[in-house]
């Protein structure tokens, strides 16, 4: 770090002339008061006087000489700090500013130092490889010891930021491949490509697996009623209650028309309306708000966007369908540095589930990655489609877990209780 001094001193400077006409009489005294015979008569008074007069000497002493002749001195002020009886400035008071290290004269005073930040270099030896590697390029740079005041040479100085960290993303002749994992458990489906080479060759890939989290098994819902004989006023009856199996799916399309009501947008006389959504991750770095296993694993969630938090919980409630992908940023030799994933995201599981199916049996596709398709469906197209295709079957077990299913010795009391007032009647 370069510094530029500033030293500020005072002086002063006594200013004389040699010529008679600026003496001035500063005083007259009588030194021969007396009375005299003069003519016959006698006169008092005084005789003699003897004047005093103030006149400049040739000699005077300047003590700013020594600043004045010193090179990178100059004087920024003079003040008058004496008068003469005539009225003239006899002594001055010069302040000098000088940019070099001064010895004080006599009647020198010091009155303080300045230090300007003259210029400020980067030491960029830690960082030399990849800002001179032409197949490396900076993604990003961040203070890493900001606003702090540091001595150097004796001096306090202040600098915003003292270090940077920056971050590179290099083209090395090595594939980078994160599909691994998936390729030992799951079922490879397609391979979409994200960004052309300079070649005109794909240099990255997104591969689709569709792979098994857990082995599933359906157990359907049913409340099972046993027999009961009734008997009023000596007539019995035995009724027997079937089972039924497809309570769930009952249940499900109950829920599908509650929210047809509640979703039905009277502007746009659809309903089922989705919003798109995307989340970046960095390719080959950690800062992932996209990871689908664990989202958001390489980093907390705390350091993505509000609306990449946001994306994440709908994903995990199962609300959004997953668009694709594209490289969001890539460098100028053909290198993605950012790759972004697009959903369509809807207001609840069901929306989701009917988009889905809905769109399938309409022909209807998603659009694009970069600009996903997330409208509603208008009436025309929910009236069109066939449910009896539609399977809600992800539906049932966050049903059976909402489901509250009374014990049987109190639906037989409340049954019994009712045929009686009905017959009573």
């Amino acid at each position: 770090m370069k510094f530029g001094g500033i030293i500020a001193m005072i002086c002063m400077l006594c200013a004389v002339s040699s010529h008679a006409a600026d003496c001035v009489k500063v005083n007259h005294v009588c030194t021969d008061h007396a009375t005299k015979i003069i003519n016959g008569f006698s006169v008092t008074r005084c005789w003699n006087y003897r004047y005093t007069y103030a006149c400049p000497s040739e000699s005077y002493t300047d003590y700013c000489a020594p600043l004045a002749s010193t090179p990178g001195c100059s004087q920024i002020n003079s003040q008058c700090s004496a008068k003469g009886s005539d009225g003239k400035c006899k002594t001055f008071t010069n302040v000098y500013q000088c940019g070099v290290a001064v010895t004080l004269p006599q009647n020198v005073v010091h009155l303080e130092s300045q230090y300007t930040v003259a210029g400020s270099e980067l030491d960029m030896s830690a960082c030399h490889a990849p800002a001179s590697d032409p197949h490396c390029q900076l993604l990003s740079s961040s203070c890493i010891a900001a606003g702090q005041t540091r001595n150097i040479d004796g001096t306090d100085v202040y600098q915003d930021c003292w270090e940077w960290e920056y971050e590179y993303a290099c083209k090395a002749g090595v594939q980078y491949d994160n599909c691994d994992e998936l390729e030992h458990r799951c079922q490879y489906q397609s391979k979409t490509c994200l960004l052309l080479g300079q070649d005109g060759h794909c240099s990255h890939y997104e591969r689709s697996y569709k792979c098994e989290t857990q082995t599933g098994k359906t157990t359907p819902l049913a409340m099972k009623c046993p027999g009961q004989t009734y008997c009023i006023h000596g007539d019995c009856e035995t009724i027997d209650y079937q089972p039924d199996t497809n309570m769930a799916k009952g249940l499900a399309y109950m829920n599908f028309l509650k929210e047809v009501g509640a979703d039905f947008d009277p502007e746009n006389i659809s309903v089922f309306s989705g919003q798109g959504m995307g989340c970046e991750k960095t390719i080959g770095g950690f800062n992932n708000c996209c990871k689908d296993d664990g989202w958001g694993q390489d980093v907390s969630l705390a350091s993505c966007s509000f609306a990449q938090q946001d994306l994440a919980i709908k994903v995990q409630q199962g609300q959004c369908h997953y668009v694709g992908a594209f490289c969001s940023s890539d460098s100028a030799f053909g290198l993605c540095l950012k790759k972004q994933k697009s959903y369509c995201c809807y207001g609840s599981k069901l929306a989701r589930i009917i988009q889905q199916q809905g769109k399938q049996q309409l022909s209807l596709g998603w659009g694009g990655p970069e600009a996903p398709l997330c409208e509603g469906l208008t009436v025309d197209q929910l009236e069109s489609l066939d449910f009896t295709n539609i399977d809600l079957s992800e539906l049932y077990p966050d049903i059976e877990g909402d489901l509250t299913i009374p014990a049987d010795a109190s639906v037989v009391e409340d049954l019994t209780k009712k045929i009686e007032v009905y017959y009573a009647q």
